[in-house]
């Protein structure tokens, strides 16, 4: 099994923000002697708190479409051709329940996401005849330093109890949230007027703006 997210897989670190040429050439290197059943991409990033699209900086949307979209794409064309081979093999790409929605004032984010759910989707259905099983998981909040929560909760897995149920998931359906209070939150999103959640998000993420300005602030004071 191979992770992008973990540095030391494969050594030395890459850095996903710049996952250039020679990064890959380090990358493909790294893995040419190994016997990779299962890729796992899961690195991503998202905003340090919601902004409207036009306040991000270059360098934001720049990282953001590297580590959400472009070190997907690329570690998925370095593992596939072995797979193909082989004639066997998973790979599980990691989107966000931002992908089913629109999520506004994260709209980068949510479209990148959204981008790694149908190319998922695709990608199974174009090699499930070589037998490849493709899958992406939409899972959302998790206790991480990404989602900026320290302590799980019902509704909130830790790291280690959201792998233990996506582990469980792979290789059935081409799309899944694995963790069942975030497959039974996205099923009541599902069943509001398309207006309405956008709405409550919205509200929700201005909020979540409002206050992450006034720390930008305090701390540039």
């Amino acid at each position: 099994m191979l992770s992008p997210h973990y540095t030391h897989a494969p050594k030395p670190g890459i850095d996903f923000s710049n996952f250039n040429e020679a990064a890959q050439a380090r990358v493909g290197k790294a893995i040419k002697d190994l016997d990779i059943g299962v890729l796992i991409n899961n690195v991503g990033q998202s905003y340090d708190f919601p902004v409207y699209f036009d306040e991000l900086s270059e360098e934001q949307v720049h990282s953001l479409v590297e580590l959400n979209v472009t070190s997907t794409l690329h570690m998925t064309r370095l593992i596939l051709p072995t797979m193909v081979a082989k004639k066997k093999g998973a790979i599980v790409n990691l989107a966000s329940a931002a992908s089913r929605n629109p999520s506004p004032l994260l709209a980068l984010y949510s479209g990148a996401k959204s981008f790694i759910e149908l190319f998922s989707q695709s990608l199974d259905a174009e090699y499930k005849g070589k037998g490849i099983h493709v899958q992406v998981q939409t899972p959302l909040f998790v206790a991480t330093k990404l989602a900026k929560i320290r302590k799980a909760s019902l509704t909130v897995p830790s790291p280690a109890g959201y792998a233990k149920a996506a582990v469980r998931f792979i290789a059935y359906e081409d799309s899944v949230s694995p963790f069942w209070s975030h497959a039974f939150q996205l099923y009541l999103m599902s069943c509001m007027p398309k207006s309405v959640l956008s709405a409550i998000v919205f509200n929700m993420h201005a909020g979540l703006r409002k206050r992450g300005l006034k720390k930008k602030r305090e701390k540039s004071a």
